[in-house]
């Protein structure tokens, strides 16, 4: 975005133009601006642009009399022949219903998409629309949306608000350093060091949370994985249809989904292992007293394989240096598969020694807690069998187990 832009009055409609010139196809996102710069000429039709304008963006304007009607705050324009717009303070420059002014923040009035683009900014950011298609916003403060967010990532080093709530096909997600709020979360991602606090419910979602989650009024937590820190308070959890959800607390989600990622990792390799050494097994088979393999010591059977088709090599056929080759290619990775488990092992034996438990972490039921919900806390885990009105699941240490007590 050039610092100057030309605006051009097209005096042959009395309406905004909805073109190429139209203000929002201009200035998509606020931009920085500080006080004292010139960002533009006011230039009747058909007068040419200066000659230090480089800018080829023109806004057509409406027919009008008084240009104060369409620069807002912070902006204004001088006495010069062509008439300069001025920035009169710091801030960013952002247009409001094809008007533009100054805002403090990094403030937009329409709807973000893949029009508007990817958003990144150090400061905070204000929306009043809708964030939809994908759009990915990363943000260094705080970040609120007053319309609906749907298929989106926004990550922020402050607090999330969400006043529309977020839908996300499983494919939304925020992300927050800080707190989240929501007005209601279906099928989404939500991850806070902090807590969140949802007015509404939290549907067939993905929640990790820091410290506690508060699910206000007659909200329900239901489908998905929850897991909270500190404790959750909700009026439902479940469905009478026994629609399978998670709940954990009093464990740092963000540790242990970090050491079931690690698990994941070790459990995947170990898997294609198995079947590479089938593989190699296999060949061992096809070339008998060629080649050996000894599942201890790879590097040696590597070595006697290699050693043996460079001292018979010239003696053997194509499909027998073809087979040999693919035995050692197979043992070569099975060799570093082996070295990146045992990395793994090492990591998942860090993040295990580091993880502890919140000893007062609970699961408030202002309602009903549903049969089918799975409820873990700590090391112990609890699969509901029948109804619970109006209580709150708690860690039973002496027993190492879920207990339940009405309210």
């Amino acid at each position: 975005m050039a610092d100057r832009l030309a605006f051009v009055i097209d005096n042959g409609t009395d309406t905004f133009y909805d073109g190429p010139g139209k203000i929002e196809s201009i200035l998509p996102q606020p931009i920085r601006v500080k006080a004292k710069q010139v960002i533009g000429y006011f230039l009747a039709h058909g007068e040419n642009k200066p000659d230090d304008v480089s800018s080829t963006l023109v806004w057509h304007l409406p027919q009008i009399a008084n240009t104060s009607q369409l620069i807002l705050d912070g902006l204004t324009f001088t006495q010069d022949s062509p008439p300069k717009l001025v920035c009169s303070k710091d801030g960013f420059l952002t247009t409001v219903e094809q008007q533009m002014r100054i805002s403090k923040i990094f403030e937009i009035h329409h709807d973000v998409d893949a029009k508007t683009g990817n958003i990144k900014t150090e400061g905070s950011i204000l929306i009043h629309g809708d964030v939809t298609q994908g759009i990915e916003i990363v943000v260094g403060g705080d970040v609120e949306v007053r319309g609906l967010i749907e298929d989106v990532t926004i990550r922020a080093n402050g607090s999330i608000v969400a006043k529309g709530g977020i839908t996300g096909s499983n494919v939304g997600k925020l992300i927050a350093a800080g707190n989240i709020y929501c007005q209601f979360v279906q099928q989404a991602n939500l991850e806070a060091m902090g807590n969140v606090l949802v007015d509404g419910s939290i549907i067939n979602s993905n929640v990790l949370c820091g410290k506690k989650i508060v699910i206000r009024k007659r909200g329900l937590l239901v489908g998905g994985k929850t897991m909270s820190r500190d404790g959750i308070e909700a009026a439902q959890i479940g469905t009478e249809s026994a629609v399978p959800t998670e709940i954990e607390i009093g464990c740092n989600p963000f540790k242990r989904t970090h050491i079931e990622r690690i698990e994941n990792e070790i459990n995947n390799i170990e898997q294609s292992m198995k079947t590479i050494m089938v593989q190699v097994k296999h060949i061992e088979h096809e070339l008998e007293g060629f080649v050996w393999l000894n599942s201890r010591d790879l590097a040696t059977s590597l070595f006697s394989a290699a050693e043996f088709l460079q001292n018979e090599g010239d003696q053997l056929g194509d499909d027998k240096i073809y087979q040999t080759n693919k035995f050692g290619s197979g043992l070569m990775r099975l060799m570093r598969m082996t070295g990146e488990i045992e990395q793994l092992k090492e990591e998942l034996k860090n993040a295990s020694s580091k993880e502890s438990f919140t000893k007062n972490a609970k699961l408030v039921v202002a309602k009903i807690a549903h049969p089918g919900v799975i409820v873990k806390i700590q090391d112990s885990f609890i699969k509901l069998a029948m109804e619970y009105d109006r209580g709150l699941f708690y860690y039973k240490p002496e027993a190492r187990e879920v207990g339940f007590k009405y309210q």
